[in-house]
């Protein structure tokens, strides 16, 4: 039974160690790839919109643009970056966590990932 815990423990901290650190300070544009996807200005806009429309709302909004996801499913690494991030209020669930590939191995993917405190207003 101690191996089974010890082997799960293993495995749980080897892929949150995966997930890219959040960055400090915080910021809801994260370009992390190694080729930028856009100009500075442009993600400095990004920003500026984003921060506002958490003010506004209360949603927070993050994107985070990567090389490599870490052998994960794109999805799970979308959530798994939302909770180690958290992004969002952690009582009302409220953060959308959009994560782009657009270089590095593999195909283009792009996904993005509610809080279940938003599941009634986005589908």
């Amino acid at each position: 039974m101690r191996f089974i815990l010890l082997l799960l423990a293993i495995v749980t901290l080897n892929v949150v160690a995966q997930i890219p650190n959040k960055p400090n300070p915080p910021k809801a544009y994260n370009d992390l790839s190694s080729k930028k996807l856009l100009a500075s200005s442009e993600e400095l806009s990004i920003e500026k919109e984003l921060i506002a429309f958490e003010k506004k709302t209360s949603n927070a909004i993050v994107v985070v643009v990567v090389d490599d996801l870490k052998g994960l499913e794109i999805a799970d690494f979308g959530d798994k970056l939302g909770e180690a991030w958290g992004v969002g209020d952690e009582k009302k669930d409220n953060g959308i966590v959009i994560i782009i590939k657009p270089f590095g191995e593999g195909k283009r993917e792009a996904t993005i990932r509610i809080g279940r405190g938003l599941e009634g207003v986005i589908p």
